[in-house]
């Protein structure tokens, strides 16, 4: 991973310009990966359901080599979520040395869309929790999907598969008490492949927390 100098604003603006010019040619080349993929691992399937010997060795060789794209779509997706775990570790000098709105410009974050953010939001939360990133490409997207976007994602699930504390707080604030998903069925998944339903947590009532829970869910008790 390259080195940036943080200690100037310039220096944090080669650092974003740097990590967008990265993520832009990193999801090009995933993009043309999968698509490679998703034709190879269709062609396997119609090969398949012919049922010669000769279709079958056919389908053997395609699926080989969408096995091998595979590998590279895997390798590429290492080196974007290195990317974004960059971006995440600069955030804090970025921020202090470019003020929003020029992180706005650098990100390309249309006007219209600038608004709406809050004045405190950095580049992390511009980036990922807004998702404004070629806002106004991205604007009619089923779902947030701007190349240093799909980096800081890849950041935070590995950071969520692999940070033992980061996954134990998650589970806590989500399924542990008064979490939103405190009373939803969880599944743990069984040696022979089948998922088994898990009993429900059983707790003491609490009125600060299941008071407050009925109230959000009642139509009336909502502000």
């Amino acid at each position: 991973m390259k080195y940036y100098d943080l200690t100037s604003q310039r220096g944090c603006m080669v650092a974003v310009l740097d990590m967008r010019h990265s993520c832009l040619y990193l999801v090009r080349a995933e993009d043309s990966l999968w698509t490679g993929i998703q034709l190879l691992e269709r062609k396997v399937r119609l090969l398949r359901a012919g049922g010669h010997p000769m279709l079958l060795r056919r389908a053997a060789v395609l699926e080989t080599r969408a096995n091998e794209l595979r590998a590279d779509l895997k390798m590429l997706h290492g080196h974007m979520r290195s990317v974004g775990q960059k971006l995440v570790q600069c955030a804090p000098e970025i921020d202090a040395y470019i003020p929003q709105a020029l992180q706005m410009d650098l990100l390309n974050v249309n006007p219209v869309d600038r608004s709406n953010v809050p004045a405190d939001a950095g580049i992390v939360k511009i980036v990922f929790v807004w998702g404004l990133e070629n806002s106004a490409e991205h604007r009619d997207d089923d779902w947030k999907n701007s190349p240093m976007f799909r980096a800081v994602q890849l950041a935070f699930m590995h950071e969520m598969i692999h940070n033992e504390e980061l996954k134990a707080r998650t589970d806590e604030m989500l399924f542990g008490h008064g979490g939103m998903f405190e009373f939803v069925p969880r599944y743990q998944p069984q040696v022979d492949g089948t998922m088994k339903r898990m009993a429900p947590p059983l707790r003491i009532a609490d009125p600060n927390v299941d008071g407050r829970l009925q109230q959000e869910e009642s139509p009336h008790g909502r502000a």
